[in-house]
Protein backbone atom coordinates (compact mmCIF):
# COMPACT_ATOMS: atom_id res chain seq x y z
CA UNK A 1 0.00 0.00 0.00
CA UNK A 2 1.34 3.39 -1.00
CA UNK A 3 2.19 5.68 1.89
CA UNK A 4 0.40 8.96 2.39
CA UNK A 5 2.32 11.89 1.03
CA UNK A 6 4.16 14.37 3.21
CA UNK A 7 2.37 17.70 2.91
CA UNK A 8 4.49 20.86 2.88
CA UNK A 9 2.70 24.18 3.31
CA UNK A 10 3.85 27.75 2.90
CA UNK A 11 4.92 29.31 6.19
CA UNK A 12 3.47 32.62 5.08
CA UNK A 13 0.14 31.64 3.50
CA UNK A 14 -0.54 28.13 4.81
CA UNK A 15 -1.26 26.92 1.26
CA UNK A 16 -0.19 23.44 0.19
CA UNK A 17 3.05 23.79 -1.78
CA UNK A 18 4.40 20.24 -2.02
CA UNK A 19 3.07 16.70 -1.84
CA UNK A 20 6.09 14.44 -1.34
CA UNK A 21 5.66 10.73 -2.07
CA UNK A 22 8.99 9.57 -0.60
CA UNK A 23 8.41 5.86 -1.32
CA UNK A 24 7.75 6.66 -5.00
CA UNK A 25 10.41 9.40 -5.16
CA UNK A 26 7.84 11.74 -6.61
CA UNK A 27 6.85 15.33 -5.77
CA UNK A 28 3.82 17.36 -6.82
CA UNK A 29 4.76 21.04 -6.63
CA UNK A 30 1.98 23.64 -6.66
CA UNK A 31 2.64 27.21 -7.77
CA UNK A 32 1.08 30.10 -5.86
CA UNK A 33 0.82 33.88 -5.99
CA UNK A 34 3.95 35.57 -4.52
CA UNK A 35 3.62 37.98 -1.59
CA UNK A 36 4.87 40.88 -3.69
CA UNK A 37 4.46 41.45 -7.47
CA UNK A 38 7.61 40.84 -9.53
CA UNK A 39 6.73 43.21 -12.37
CA UNK A 40 6.36 40.42 -14.92
CA UNK A 41 3.89 37.62 -15.62
CA UNK A 42 3.61 35.60 -12.40
CA UNK A 43 4.66 31.97 -12.73
CA UNK A 44 1.43 30.57 -11.28
CA UNK A 45 -0.32 32.07 -14.34
CA UNK A 46 1.90 29.96 -16.61
CA UNK A 47 1.58 26.64 -14.77
CA UNK A 48 -0.35 25.54 -11.69
CA UNK A 49 1.49 22.25 -11.01
CA UNK A 50 4.96 20.83 -11.74
CA UNK A 51 5.79 17.14 -11.25
CA UNK A 52 9.20 15.83 -10.13
CA UNK A 53 10.30 12.21 -10.59
CA UNK A 54 13.31 10.65 -8.87
CA UNK A 55 13.28 13.12 -5.96
CA UNK A 56 12.32 12.84 -2.29
CA UNK A 57 12.88 16.55 -1.69
CA UNK A 58 12.46 19.64 -3.86
CA UNK A 59 15.63 20.14 -5.98
CA UNK A 60 17.51 23.42 -6.28
CA UNK A 61 16.12 26.06 -8.61
CA UNK A 62 12.61 26.35 -7.12
CA UNK A 63 11.15 28.55 -4.37
CA UNK A 64 10.14 26.56 -1.31
CA UNK A 65 7.01 28.69 -0.86
CA UNK A 66 5.60 27.70 -4.25
CA UNK A 67 6.53 30.80 -6.25
CA UNK A 68 8.07 28.72 -9.03
CA UNK A 69 11.50 28.80 -10.67
CA UNK A 70 14.38 30.80 -9.22
CA UNK A 71 16.42 30.69 -12.45
CA UNK A 72 14.27 28.95 -15.07
CA UNK A 73 11.46 31.46 -15.57
CA UNK A 74 12.35 31.87 -19.27
CA UNK A 75 11.97 28.10 -19.81
CA UNK A 76 8.50 28.08 -18.26
CA UNK A 77 7.46 31.19 -20.22
CA UNK A 78 8.62 29.68 -23.55
CA UNK A 79 6.80 26.40 -22.86
CA UNK A 80 3.62 28.27 -21.93
CA UNK A 81 3.80 30.34 -25.11
CA UNK A 82 4.08 27.10 -27.07
CA UNK A 83 1.46 24.95 -25.30
CA UNK A 84 -0.65 27.37 -23.24
CA UNK A 85 -2.98 25.88 -20.61
CA UNK A 86 -2.51 22.42 -22.11
CA UNK A 87 1.02 22.26 -20.68
CA UNK A 88 1.78 19.56 -18.09
CA UNK A 89 5.38 19.94 -16.96
CA UNK A 90 7.51 17.09 -15.55
CA UNK A 91 11.14 17.05 -14.42
CA UNK A 92 12.75 13.61 -14.41
CA UNK A 93 16.10 12.68 -12.91
CA UNK A 94 16.61 9.77 -15.32
CA UNK A 95 14.40 10.03 -18.41
CA UNK A 96 15.40 12.00 -21.48
CA UNK A 97 13.59 15.21 -22.39
CA UNK A 98 10.58 14.72 -24.62
CA UNK A 99 7.09 15.89 -25.60
CA UNK A 100 4.00 13.65 -25.49
CA UNK A 101 0.74 14.80 -27.06
CA UNK A 102 -2.26 13.57 -25.03
CA UNK A 103 -5.99 14.04 -25.63
CA UNK A 104 -6.47 17.13 -23.47
CA UNK A 105 -2.92 18.20 -22.70
CA UNK A 106 0.70 18.16 -23.78
CA UNK A 107 3.08 16.41 -21.40
CA UNK A 108 6.56 17.96 -21.50
CA UNK A 109 9.33 16.02 -19.73
CA UNK A 110 12.67 17.71 -19.06
CA UNK A 111 15.74 15.81 -17.91
CA UNK A 112 16.66 17.57 -14.67
CA UNK A 113 20.43 17.06 -15.02
CA UNK A 114 20.37 18.88 -18.35
CA UNK A 115 18.15 21.59 -16.88
CA UNK A 116 20.52 22.01 -13.93
CA UNK A 117 23.36 22.72 -16.38
CA UNK A 118 21.27 25.59 -17.79
CA UNK A 119 20.60 26.86 -14.26
CA UNK A 120 24.32 26.99 -13.48
CA UNK A 121 24.96 28.91 -16.69
CA UNK A 122 22.21 31.43 -15.86
CA UNK A 123 23.59 31.91 -12.34
CA UNK A 124 27.06 32.54 -13.76
CA UNK A 125 25.74 35.09 -16.28
CA UNK A 126 23.75 36.87 -13.55
CA UNK A 127 26.77 37.00 -11.25
CA UNK A 128 29.01 38.42 -13.99
CA UNK A 129 26.37 41.00 -14.88
CA UNK A 130 25.80 41.98 -11.23
CA UNK A 131 29.57 42.20 -10.64
CA UNK A 132 29.93 44.51 -13.64
CA UNK A 133 27.03 46.70 -12.51
CA UNK A 134 28.44 46.88 -8.97
CA UNK A 135 31.91 47.67 -10.26
CA UNK A 136 30.71 50.53 -12.44
CA UNK A 137 28.51 51.86 -9.63
CA UNK A 138 31.48 51.90 -7.26
CA UNK A 139 33.61 53.64 -9.89
CA UNK A 140 30.94 56.29 -10.35
CA UNK A 141 30.62 56.95 -6.60
CA UNK A 142 34.41 57.18 -6.22
CA UNK A 143 34.62 59.66 -9.10
CA UNK A 144 31.82 61.83 -7.69
CA UNK A 145 32.64 61.58 -3.98
CA UNK A 146 36.35 60.61 -3.76
CA UNK A 147 36.71 61.36 -0.05
CA UNK A 148 33.55 59.58 1.04
CA UNK A 149 33.86 56.47 -1.13
CA UNK A 150 37.65 56.20 -1.33
CA UNK A 151 37.68 52.66 0.13
CA UNK A 152 35.28 51.15 -2.44
CA UNK A 153 36.91 48.35 -4.45
CA UNK A 154 36.66 48.71 -8.22
CA UNK A 155 38.51 47.60 -11.34
CA UNK A 156 36.82 50.21 -13.53
CA UNK A 157 37.79 53.84 -13.98
CA UNK A 158 35.21 56.25 -15.37
CA UNK A 159 36.87 58.33 -18.09
CA UNK A 160 36.32 62.11 -17.79
CA UNK A 161 35.87 64.34 -20.82
CA UNK A 162 39.01 64.03 -22.96
CA UNK A 163 41.59 66.83 -23.25
CA UNK A 164 44.66 66.91 -25.51
CA UNK A 165 47.82 65.05 -24.35
CA UNK A 166 45.86 63.12 -21.70
CA UNK A 167 46.01 59.88 -23.69
CA UNK A 168 49.78 60.14 -24.20
CA UNK A 169 50.29 60.75 -20.49
CA UNK A 170 48.13 57.76 -19.58
CA UNK A 171 49.71 55.33 -22.04
CA UNK A 172 53.29 56.31 -21.11
CA UNK A 173 52.65 55.53 -17.45
CA UNK A 174 54.12 52.01 -16.85
CA UNK A 175 51.52 51.35 -14.13
CA UNK A 176 48.74 51.52 -16.75
CA UNK A 177 49.85 48.22 -18.35
CA UNK A 178 49.13 46.38 -15.10
CA UNK A 179 45.64 47.81 -14.69
CA UNK A 180 44.23 47.58 -18.24
CA UNK A 181 40.83 45.88 -18.23
CA UNK A 182 39.50 43.59 -20.95
CA UNK A 183 37.40 46.50 -22.28
CA UNK A 184 40.50 48.72 -22.41
CA UNK A 185 42.39 46.15 -24.49
CA UNK A 186 39.47 45.66 -26.87
CA UNK A 187 39.07 49.43 -27.31
CA UNK A 188 42.79 49.84 -28.13
CA UNK A 189 42.60 47.04 -30.71
CA UNK A 190 39.55 48.67 -32.35
CA UNK A 191 41.05 52.17 -32.27
CA UNK A 192 44.06 51.58 -34.57
CA UNK A 193 42.23 50.68 -37.84
CA UNK A 194 39.60 53.39 -37.26
CA UNK A 195 42.27 56.01 -36.76
CA UNK A 196 44.19 54.99 -39.92
CA UNK A 197 41.00 55.20 -42.00
CA UNK A 198 40.14 58.65 -40.68
CA UNK A 199 40.41 61.27 -43.45
CA UNK A 200 42.36 63.76 -41.33
CA UNK A 201 45.10 61.22 -40.50
CA UNK A 202 48.22 62.36 -42.42
CA UNK A 203 50.61 60.18 -44.45
CA UNK A 204 53.51 60.87 -42.09
CA UNK A 205 51.43 59.76 -39.11
CA UNK A 206 50.39 56.55 -40.88
CA UNK A 207 54.03 55.81 -41.74
CA UNK A 208 54.96 56.24 -38.09
CA UNK A 209 52.18 53.85 -37.07
CA UNK A 210 53.31 51.31 -39.69
CA UNK A 211 56.82 51.34 -38.20
CA UNK A 212 55.30 50.53 -34.84
CA UNK A 213 53.27 47.81 -36.54
CA UNK A 214 56.45 45.94 -37.47
CA UNK A 215 56.60 44.77 -33.88
CA UNK A 216 53.28 42.95 -34.36
CA UNK A 217 54.97 39.57 -34.87
CA UNK A 218 56.99 39.93 -31.69
CA UNK A 219 53.88 41.02 -29.77
CA UNK A 220 51.98 37.96 -30.99
CA UNK A 221 54.86 35.67 -30.00
CA UNK A 222 55.02 37.15 -26.50
CA UNK A 223 51.27 36.71 -26.17
CA UNK A 224 51.44 33.12 -27.43
CA UNK A 225 54.29 32.37 -25.05
CA UNK A 226 52.13 33.46 -22.13
CA UNK A 227 49.15 31.44 -23.36
CA UNK A 228 51.41 28.41 -23.82
CA UNK A 229 52.78 28.75 -20.30
CA UNK A 230 49.26 29.04 -18.87
CA UNK A 231 48.10 26.02 -20.92
CA UNK A 232 51.00 23.86 -19.70
CA UNK A 233 50.33 24.93 -16.13
CA UNK A 234 46.62 24.09 -16.36
CA UNK A 235 47.13 20.74 -18.07
CA UNK A 236 49.15 19.56 -15.09
CA UNK A 237 46.39 20.38 -12.61
CA UNK A 238 43.92 17.59 -11.90
CA UNK A 239 41.51 19.79 -9.93
CA UNK A 240 40.24 21.83 -12.89
CA UNK A 241 36.63 21.17 -13.87
CA UNK A 242 35.15 20.73 -17.32
CA UNK A 243 33.72 24.24 -16.99
CA UNK A 244 37.20 25.64 -16.27
CA UNK A 245 38.53 24.07 -19.47
CA UNK A 246 35.52 25.29 -21.46
CA UNK A 247 36.23 28.87 -20.36
CA UNK A 248 39.94 28.61 -21.13
CA UNK A 249 39.56 27.04 -24.58
CA UNK A 250 36.67 29.34 -25.47
CA UNK A 251 39.02 32.27 -24.85
CA UNK A 252 41.94 30.92 -26.89
CA UNK A 253 40.38 28.45 -29.35
CA UNK A 254 40.80 30.81 -32.32
CA UNK A 255 44.56 30.77 -31.76
CA UNK A 256 44.75 27.04 -32.33
CA UNK A 257 43.09 27.10 -35.74
CA UNK A 258 43.32 30.30 -37.74
CA UNK A 259 40.66 29.00 -40.17
CA UNK A 260 38.07 30.04 -37.60
CA UNK A 261 37.09 33.67 -37.18
CA UNK A 262 34.34 33.61 -34.56
CA UNK A 263 33.30 31.59 -31.53
CA UNK A 264 29.58 31.29 -30.76
CA UNK A 265 28.80 30.21 -27.21
CA UNK A 266 26.03 27.96 -25.85
CA UNK A 267 23.47 28.32 -28.61
CA UNK A 268 20.55 25.93 -28.98
CA UNK A 269 21.40 24.03 -32.15
CA UNK A 270 17.93 22.50 -32.38
CA UNK A 271 16.08 25.63 -31.24
CA UNK A 272 14.69 23.26 -28.64
CA UNK A 273 17.23 23.28 -25.84
CA UNK A 274 20.29 21.22 -26.91
CA UNK A 275 23.51 23.06 -26.16
CA UNK A 276 27.02 22.19 -27.40
CA UNK A 277 29.90 23.82 -25.50
CA UNK A 278 30.44 26.23 -28.38
CA UNK A 279 30.32 26.56 -32.15
CA UNK A 280 33.07 27.93 -34.39
CA UNK A 281 32.50 29.86 -37.60
CA UNK A 282 35.20 29.63 -40.29
CA UNK A 283 36.25 32.26 -42.81
CA UNK A 284 33.65 31.04 -45.33
CA UNK A 285 30.75 31.09 -42.86
CA UNK A 286 30.57 27.33 -42.26
CA UNK A 287 29.86 26.05 -38.77
CA UNK A 288 31.61 23.39 -36.65
CA UNK A 289 30.74 22.01 -33.21
CA UNK A 290 33.13 21.69 -30.26
CA UNK A 291 32.59 19.58 -27.13
CA UNK A 292 35.10 19.95 -24.28
CA UNK A 293 36.02 17.24 -21.79
CA UNK A 294 39.01 17.22 -19.40
CA UNK A 295 42.63 16.17 -20.01
CA UNK A 296 42.08 13.52 -17.34
CA UNK A 297 39.02 12.07 -19.07
CA UNK A 298 39.65 8.37 -19.69
CA UNK A 299 39.74 7.56 -23.39
CA UNK A 300 39.60 3.76 -23.67
CA UNK A 301 38.49 0.62 -21.79
CA UNK A 302 39.86 -2.89 -22.35
CA UNK A 303 37.72 -5.89 -23.40
CA UNK A 304 39.72 -8.88 -22.20
CA UNK A 305 37.49 -11.46 -23.95
CA UNK A 306 38.05 -9.86 -27.38
CA UNK A 307 41.53 -8.48 -26.68
CA UNK A 308 40.71 -4.99 -27.90
CA UNK A 309 39.94 -1.53 -26.60
CA UNK A 310 36.68 0.40 -26.85
CA UNK A 311 35.59 3.95 -26.03
CA UNK A 312 35.22 4.80 -22.36
CA UNK A 313 31.50 5.44 -21.56
CA UNK A 314 32.11 9.17 -21.00
CA UNK A 315 33.77 9.52 -24.41
CA UNK A 316 31.05 7.39 -26.02
CA UNK A 317 28.45 9.71 -24.48
CA UNK A 318 30.29 12.79 -25.82
CA UNK A 319 30.40 11.22 -29.29
CA UNK A 320 26.67 10.47 -29.16
CA UNK A 321 25.88 14.02 -27.98
CA UNK A 322 27.99 15.54 -30.76
CA UNK A 323 26.29 13.35 -33.38
CA UNK A 324 22.91 14.52 -32.04
CA UNK A 325 24.05 18.16 -32.25
CA UNK A 326 25.12 17.67 -35.87
CA UNK A 327 21.79 16.02 -36.77
CA UNK A 328 19.84 18.76 -34.99
CA UNK A 329 21.75 21.46 -36.85
CA UNK A 330 21.10 19.82 -40.20
CA UNK A 331 17.41 19.17 -39.51
CA UNK A 332 16.81 22.74 -38.35
CA UNK A 333 19.32 24.48 -40.63
CA UNK A 334 16.95 27.06 -42.15
CA UNK A 335 15.36 28.07 -38.86
CA UNK A 336 18.74 28.21 -37.12
CA UNK A 337 20.36 30.36 -39.83
CA UNK A 338 17.38 32.73 -39.85
CA UNK A 339 17.57 33.03 -36.07
CA UNK A 340 21.30 33.82 -36.15
CA UNK A 341 20.75 36.38 -38.90
CA UNK A 342 17.96 38.07 -36.97
CA UNK A 343 19.46 37.95 -33.45
CA UNK A 344 23.20 38.27 -34.14
CA UNK A 345 23.47 39.61 -37.70
CA UNK A 346 25.48 36.51 -38.66
CA UNK A 347 25.40 34.80 -42.04
CA UNK A 348 25.89 31.12 -41.28
CA UNK A 349 26.04 28.07 -43.56
CA UNK A 350 25.05 24.71 -42.11
CA UNK A 351 26.55 22.28 -44.63
CA UNK A 352 27.90 18.99 -43.27
CA UNK A 353 29.16 20.50 -39.99
CA UNK A 354 31.99 18.65 -38.28
CA UNK A 355 32.17 17.83 -34.61
CA UNK A 356 35.33 18.05 -32.52
CA UNK A 357 35.73 16.52 -29.07
CA UNK A 358 38.71 17.72 -27.04
CA UNK A 359 39.62 15.20 -24.34
CA UNK A 360 42.38 13.14 -22.73
CA UNK A 361 46.13 13.00 -23.26
CA UNK A 362 48.41 10.76 -25.29
CA UNK A 363 50.10 9.49 -22.11
CA UNK A 364 46.97 7.37 -21.55
CA UNK A 365 47.87 5.31 -24.64
CA UNK A 366 50.52 3.27 -22.89
CA UNK A 367 51.30 0.61 -25.53
CA UNK A 368 51.18 0.03 -29.27
CA UNK A 369 47.90 -1.95 -29.07
CA UNK A 370 46.15 0.95 -27.36
CA UNK A 371 47.52 3.46 -29.85
CA UNK A 372 46.46 1.29 -32.81
CA UNK A 373 42.94 0.75 -31.44
CA UNK A 374 42.60 4.44 -30.61
CA UNK A 375 43.46 5.30 -34.21
CA UNK A 376 41.05 2.68 -35.60
CA UNK A 377 38.22 3.90 -33.38
CA UNK A 378 38.91 7.51 -34.35
CA UNK A 379 38.99 6.70 -38.07
CA UNK A 380 35.62 4.95 -37.74
CA UNK A 381 33.90 8.10 -36.46
CA UNK A 382 31.66 9.86 -38.95
CA UNK A 383 32.10 13.66 -39.16
CA UNK A 384 33.73 13.71 -35.70
CA UNK A 385 37.37 14.16 -34.67
CA UNK A 386 38.71 13.47 -31.20
CA UNK A 387 41.59 15.82 -30.38
CA UNK A 388 43.99 15.21 -27.50
CA UNK A 389 45.14 18.09 -25.32
CA UNK A 390 48.74 17.28 -26.35
CA UNK A 391 47.81 18.13 -29.94
CA UNK A 392 46.58 21.56 -28.87
CA UNK A 393 49.84 22.21 -27.06
CA UNK A 394 51.81 21.11 -30.12
CA UNK A 395 49.86 23.48 -32.38
CA UNK A 396 50.64 26.37 -30.04
CA UNK A 397 54.34 25.50 -29.99
CA UNK A 398 54.45 25.24 -33.79
CA UNK A 399 52.76 28.61 -34.16
CA UNK A 400 55.16 30.17 -31.65
CA UNK A 401 58.08 28.71 -33.64
CA UNK A 402 56.80 30.16 -36.94
CA UNK A 403 56.45 33.60 -35.36
CA UNK A 404 59.99 33.37 -33.96
CA UNK A 405 61.30 32.51 -37.44
CA UNK A 406 59.45 35.53 -38.85
CA UNK A 407 61.33 37.88 -36.50
CA UNK A 408 64.74 36.87 -37.87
Amino acid sequence: MAKRPEIVTSEKTGQVVQQIYADQRKIIYRLHVPDEPTGRTEQHELASVIYFHGFDKLPSGFYRDGYGFTTGYAVLKALHEKYGKKLELHFDKIKKSGVQKLKTKTKVTINFNQFDTLQKTIRRIRKERNDEIGDNTNAFLKSQFPNTFRSLKTTTELVPEYQGDQLAEILRDPKVLKSLSKSDVEALAEFYPKFVKKESTGVRTIALLDMAGKTKSRTERVYLSKVLKEFENKIGRANLSENDWQKFLRTYILLFNTNYVKSIEKLSVSLGGKYPDFLLLNTFGYLDIFEIKKPTTQLLRYDKSRDNYFWDPEIAKAISQTENYINSLQQNADAFCNEMRKRHNLEIKVVRPRGFIIAGRSEQLTDEKMRDDFRLLGDALKNIDLILYDEFLERLKNLEGRLAEGEK
